[in-house]
C-alpha cells in the first residue's frame, strides 16, 4: 500500500502521515483506528507491532553501547 492510499484511507494528509512515520508527529486515537483499518488490521494489532519494532530497536542500541570505543582514524580489524 502505498503512503498516498493509506494516508486517504485514514483521512489525513500525506505530509502528515509522513511525519507519524519519522515520530515527527503522535496520532490522535481516531486516526489510529483509521490507520489500522486501511492496514486491515485492529488498533491493538498495530500498537502491538509498534511495540516490538521499539522494543528490537532499543535492545539493538543496547548492544552498540556495549561494543568497545573505536578510536578515530584507525579502521576497524576485520575478521577472517
Amino acid at each position: 500500500m502505498t503512503q498516498e492510499a493509506l494516508a486517504s484511507a485514514a483521512l489525513v494528509h500525506r505530509n502528515y502521515l509522513a511525519d507519524v512515520e519519522r515520530g515527527l508527529k503522535s496520532p490522535t486515537v481516531r486516526i489510529l483506528y483509521n490507520l489500522a483499518v486501511g492496514l486491515q488490521t485492529t488498533p491493538d494489532k498495530l500498537l502491538k507491532q509498534a511495540l516490538s519494532y521499539l522494543d528490537d530497536e532499543a535492545k539493538r542500541l543496547a548492544a552498540v553501547a556495549l561494543l568497545p570505543e573505536r578510536k578515530p582514524g584507525r579502521p576497524p580489524k576485520q575478521v577472517e
